[in-house]
């Protein structure tokens, strides 16, 4: 069989270039750390890079956004993984004469593939079309060429980076001495403030009047219970005063850039430095103007504000039970403020109306056979028989003003027909509802001349011979003397 020479060629040209393509992409270019004179590091300054026109431009910057470098060392700025190899494409797609680019200065690119793929690729597209294809492509930030690229960059434009930087130092010297005193002009007076301030509190915390209760009483039945305080004394808020004469002095630093090396920028930092100075100094001189007045008037304002307390007022109504009496009061329109030099401050309680639940006078009734005895407080009715026989109750009604109520004999009235001789019966009329017996915010003006009808009639039979009795007797009292006894119990 007979091999075509220019198949045997190609195949032998093939060979070797895998051997010189896997030699070069065995190879792992590392990147390098340059040895630049560090300058001042604190005072930044930059040039940036065009990306567009692939050269540095002839601007001095002192804060930089995009590709740059810095000065002080000359350090790459703004540029993607300058300190490791970055892998940038994936799989066939990559094509020895059509390779990526990233589009960014100072980056080489290598491929890196399996000895297999190479040689495939190889054989595929073999050297008569040009070349064969790449499955990774690694790009590599270029630290030799970009360092020489941006020292000659320097040399060539006469760009005295030392003088330059040396100027940008003293102008944020200046900027850090003019602000720190402002702020310690600012401290002082905040001080001299806050220790005026000290001494009004101190002096005004001690201060506050002894509140007296007058109690008006408008429903005749108070009898010195105990009310709810419904008044009560603070103090005013002092407000803190603070000033803030600090200034940045940012705008005027950074008015001094961009410029054009050297001679413009040495001169717009010169005039930022000197803008500086003199705006410190008139501002020391303004505070100091200013400090006086700012004093005396806050002294003016602390004074007038520590003259008073508030007086918080509670006008809603308000009650006290004591047993079966009930007290409505409130408070009588006080001032909202009261002098801090008073030693007492008078309010007064107005004791409006009075309420009573289960009103009942004393009771006692009898004839020869029975005796009748009512207990207003137990609310209780006590049946005594008196004979030597037993008594038959038919029936017991309790008599208030114009209404009556009966106790049948049953057993929610709780008694029996029957009372032994001498024996005593007492029975609760609690469980009744006497509506008349309660009287709902009253005064003592309204009722001084009611009355009230309370009795209490009985109903029974006496035995051999059965004989038919009633004990009755309807008392009328006066109802605000029994009120004020409740009152006063």
């Amino acid at each position: 069989m007979q091999i075509n020479k220019n198949i045997l060629l190609s195949m032998s040209i093939s060979v070797a270039t895998i051997m010189i393509f896997v030699g070069c992409s065995s190879t792992q270019p590392k990147p390098k750390n340059m040895s630049n004179n560090e300058y001042k590091m604190q005072a930044s300054l930059y040039v940036k890079y065009n990306k567009k026109n692939k050269i540095f431009e002839k601007k001095i910057y002192n804060n930089l956004s995009g590709y740059g470098a810095r000065l002080n060392d000359y350090n790459p700025i703004g540029f993607p993984f300058i300190n490791s190899r970055k892998k940038i494409t994936e799989g066939w797609n990559g094509i020895f004469w059509n390779r990526p680019d990233l589009g960014i200065p100072f980056y080489d690119y290598s491929c890196k593939a399996p000895i297999t793929d190479t040689i495939l690729s190889i054989i595929i597209f073999p050297t008569l079309l040009g070349g064969g294809l790449c499955p990774v492509y690694y790009a590599n930030f270029n630290r030799d060429n970009f360092d020489s690229t941006i020292k000659e960059f320097v040399v060539d434009n006469n760009i005295d980076r030392k003088a330059l930087i040396d100027g940008y130092t003293t102008l944020l010297d200046r900027q850090s001495t003019a602000q720190n005193t402002l702020i310690s002009l600012n401290s002082k007076v905040n001080d001299k403030l806050l220790t005026l301030e000290k001494h009004y509190q101190e002096q005004y915390n001690e201060k506050e009047p002894k509140i007296i209760v007058i109690n008006e009483d408008l429903s005749g039945f108070y009898h010195n219970e105990p009310l709810v305080q419904l008044v009560s004394l603070s103090h005013k808020n002092i407000a803190t005063k603070k000033v803030d004469f600090t200034k940045s002095y940012e705008s005027i630093k950074n008015s001094a850039f961009p410029c054009s090396p050297n001679s413009q920028c040495l001169q717009n930092i010169s005039h930022a430095t000197d803008e500086i100075k003199q705006d410190l100094s008139k501002s020391v001189a303004e505070i100091k103007l200013k400090e006086k007045a700012i004093v005396k008037e806050y002294n003016s304002s602390l004074e007038k504000r520590t003259k008073f307390l508030n007086v918080n007022a509670d006008y809603s109504e308000h009650s006290v039970k004591v047993g079966n009496k009930t007290l409505y009061y409130k408070l009588k329109n006080v001032r909202s403020e009261v002098s801090a030099k008073a030693k007492t401050f008078r309010v007064t309680y107005q004791i409006t109306a009075a309420s009573f639940t289960d009103i009942y006078p004393g009771y006692t009734n009898e004839d020869k056979n029975i005796k009748v005895y009512f207990n207003p407080k137990k609310e209780t009715i006590r049946l005594l028989n008196k004979t030597d026989k037993f008594l038959e109750i038919g029936s017991i009604s309790i008599y208030y003003n114009n209404k009556i109520y009966t106790l049948n004999n049953d057993i929610q009235s709780n008694f029996t027909n029957e009372l032994s001789p001498h024996a005593t019966k007492e029975l609760s009329i609690s469980w009744l509802d006497i509506a008349e017996a309660d009287y709902n915010r009253i005064t003592l003006r309204k009722i001084k001349r009611n009355s009230l009808l309370f009795g209490v009639a009985v109903k029974y039979t006496t035995l051999n011979p059965s004989i038919k009795h009633t004990l009755y007797r309807l008392d009328r009292h006066n109802l605000v003397k029994i009120l004020e006894k409740i009152g006063e119990k």
